[in-house]
């Protein structure tokens, strides 16, 4: 039916997600986001994710991942081209500073979203915004942040990319 399973936000084993490779799923959804860090006996959902073939999700905000961790998540895949950035971005993107979510307020606190509590609750930023961090805080060139925002995804839902698309995420960068 076309449907792509993805997965994340998990605390996943690596057997775990071995077994979800083998029944299907073919992505991980903002990788690292809501996953338990690698262990030395147990690499979990990020380790096993970064080693396979799935598409694999970013965000690419300087809250969600640190700078460090997303150069080495990049470097690590055998295949560079499934690695996919997202903005991740909530209605405060040139909207409202906050708005309501399942009954609780999430804010822009530092850039960041933030619920009640003070926790990472969304992403505040843009694509174009995601790119020019990729390229000047991680170090990625720009060509491959460029990439990770425009094909990757179109060859991951398998839609035909947009004619032009590059030059009007170039428009929109900071």
């Amino acid at each position: 039916m076309g449907v792509i399973i993805s997965a994340g936000h998990s605390a996943a084993t690596a057997a775990e997600l071995r077994a979800a490779i083998a029944a299907g799923l073919r992505a991980i959804t903002h990788l690292h986001n809501g996953m338990p860090p690698m262990r030395n006996r147990e690499p979990g959902l990020v380790g096993t994710a970064l080693l396979s073939e799935l598409w694999c999700s970013v965000i690419a905000d300087g809250h969600h991942v640190a700078p460090e961790m997303l150069r080495l998540s990049i470097a690590a895949r055998p295949r560079r081209d499934r690695m996919v950035l997202v903005s991740d971005a909530m209605s405060t993107v040139g909207g409202r500073d906050q708005f309501n979510l399942y009954g609780e307020t999430i804010r822009v606190s530092g850039g960041k979203l933030v619920n009640e509590n003070g926790s990472l609750a969304g992403a505040h930023t843009t694509l174009a915004e995601s790119i020019s961090f990729l390229h000047n805080t991680v170090g990625i060139p720009l060509n491959d942040a460029f990439f990770m925002a425009s094909n990757v995804p179109f060859e991951l839902m398998r839609i035909k990319r947009p004619t032009g698309l590059i030059n009007r995420l170039v428009s929109f960068l900071p």
